[in-house]
C-alpha cells in the first residue's frame, strides 16, 4: 500500500506537492508547477504506484486525516474491502447517489464527488491513467467511471467538525446503517 498526499497549490505556496511515504518513517516529495493539475499528480501517484507494484494506493488532500488516522485501521478496511471486490473505496466524501448497505462498515456507490480521501486497486491503475488522457472530464466522473466496484466507508474517515458530522450524507448513512441492523438475522 503507497499513501500520497496531494495539497492544493493554495496550500502549497502555488505548487501542489505530492508526498509518497514509503515507509512510516521515510518520506519523498515530488513537486509540480502550479499549472500543472491534480490529474497530473495523480497520473504520477499511480505511475509510482504501477512501478512499485502496490496493491493499493491511498490519495489523500487533507494533511490533517492522514496523521489521525491508524495505518492499522486503514489496512483492516482496504482487507475487508478487497474481500468484497472492491476497486475504489471511498473514504470520505461530499455527495454520493445511490447507497446500498453491504455491511456495518460498507455501502455500494454509484457515483461520488467531492472525495479528499480514497483508495485504489491496482486493478484499475491502467483504466484511471487512459481516462485522465481526458482533460475534459472531472476525476471524480473519472473515478466513478471506472469501475462499478465502489464502496463507501461507514463512519467515513474525516477531521472531527461538526459542520461535517451533521451533513446531510452522513445523516442518511446512519439511517441506513440502523435499518440494516433491525433486519438481521
Amino acid at each position: 500500500m503507497k499513501i500520497f498526499l496531494i495539497g492544493g497549490a493554495d496550500e502549497m505556496n502555488d505548487q501542489i506537492c505530492v508526498k509518497i511515504p514509503p515507509s512510516p518513517i521515510e518520506i519523498e516529495s515530488v513537486i509540480l508547477d502550479a499549472q500543472q493539475i491534480v490529474k497530473q499528480a495523480l497520473k504520477a501517484c499511480i505511475e509510482e504506484s504501477i512501478a512499485t507494484q502496490s496493491e493499493y494506493m491511498v490519495i489523500c488532500s487533507n494533511k490533517e486525516i492522514i496523521t489521525r488516522t491508524s495505518d492499522a485501521l486503514l489496512k483492516s478496511r482496504l482487507e475487508r474491502a478487497s474481500d468484497l471486490n472492491c476497486k475504489i473505496l471511498i473514504l470520505s466524501a461530499q455527495r454520493i447517489a445511490n447507497l446500498f448497505p453491504v455491511n456495518d462498515q460498507f455501502f455500494w456507490i454509484d457515483f461520488f464527488e467531492g472525495s479528499d480521501f480514497f483508495a485504489m486497486h491496482e486493478s484499475v491503475y491502467e483504466d484511471v491513467l487512459h481516462e485522465l488522457c481526458n482533460a475534459k472530464t472531472a476525476l471524480s466522473e473519472i473515478l466513478s467511471i471506472v469501475t462499478s466496484n465502489k464502496l463507501l466507508l461507514y463512519p467515513m474517515i474525516t477531521v472531527k467538525n461538526e459542520r461535517i458530522e451533521k451533513t446531510e450524507l452522513r445523516k442518511r448513512m446512519a439511517r441506513m446503517a440502523k435499518k440494516r441492523k433491525l433486519f438481521k438475522y
